[in-house]
């Protein structure tokens, strides 16, 4: 069953050497982490070579803060927050 979701990727943040081949970890767009999944370099989806070459421009930079300006990137989006309130 086609998922759109799942079509519409989030970020490449991870890979891993194959045989023949390189596969990448792709969050996808309105699905959680431990929904990603890897995928060849050259697979048939929509801007996968874009996403590519930003994770491998980032790709020494510290994951940690990576993933953390990624997570709450997501979380704002997602909630819409018009502003903070701090007390």
């Amino acid at each position: 069953m086609f998922h759109m979701a799942k079509s519409l990727i989030f970020l490449v943040y991870n890979n891993r050497q194959g045989k023949n081949e390189t596969w990448y970890l792709v969050k996808w767009c309105d699905l959680p982490y431990d929904q990603s999944t890897w995928e060849k370099e050259n697979a048939d989806l929509p801007e996968m070579s874009k996403h590519i070459s930003q994770y491998e421009a980032l790709r020494y930079v510290n994951t940690e803060l990576v993933l953390a300006v990624a997570v709450n990137a997501e979380y704002i989006r997602r909630c819409k927050i018009a502003s903070l309130q701090f007390s």
